[in-house]
């Protein structure tokens, strides 16, 4: 799929293995952005987990594999370079037919200034949807970071519920060292 403006040409295509270090440098900068808005997500756990990388290359390279056909990671592309990606998890119990689906991650440059990104990656998404059948989509954006919550509402999303995060304290037995 490719979208043209008189500036520039964005394609999106299925993600590759070779594409991971790109995507996560990419969504590292996301991270850190996300954690600069919002002190609450300054724990070392999340931090480590999911600032730290491990977690989106990992999860990701699982996706990318052919016979995972629950989750499909697209890429945005401007000219060879990779500028930006969608995570896509088709939902629903394992033993039926998905009728939903989540965004799980979805990251842009935040060097590239154009625009474009999100909607072409969002488009792809919209085009994985209508070929499974799945007429709903979930999506999580951080409750302070004023840019994503602006695309998605422009897309027509709108808020159905808060997400609430809860860190698991270790229990007084295993603080005490007991």
């Amino acid at each position: 799929m490719q979208i043209e403006t008189p500036m520039f040409e964005i394609t999106v295509r299925e993600c590759k293995q070779d594409d991971l270090p790109r995507l996560i440098e990419i969504w590292k900068e996301q991270t850190d952005i996300e954690l600069q808005l919002d002190e609450r997500l300054q724990s070392p756990y999340y931090y480590s987990t999911y600032g730290g990388g491990a977690y989106i290359g990992g999860a990701i390279s699982a996706s990318v594999n052919p016979d995972v056909n629950h989750t499909h990671v697209v890429v945005a592309l401007k000219g060879e370079g990779i500028v930006g990606f969608l995570w896509l998890f088709l939902g629903g119990r394992v033993d039926t037919v998905p009728t939903q689906a989540i965004v799980r991650e979805m990251a842009i440059d935040s060097h590239d200034g154009q625009g474009g990104v999100g909607t072409a990656l969002l488009d792809r998404c919209m085009e994985i949807l209508r070929e499974h059948g799945i007429t709903a989509l979930t999506v999580t954006a951080p409750k302070h970071h004023a840019v994503q919550q602006a695309f998605w509402r422009a897309k027509g999303g709108r808020v159905i519920q808060e997400t609430f995060y809860l860190p698991v304290k270790p229990s007084d037995d295993e603080s005490d060292g007991s």
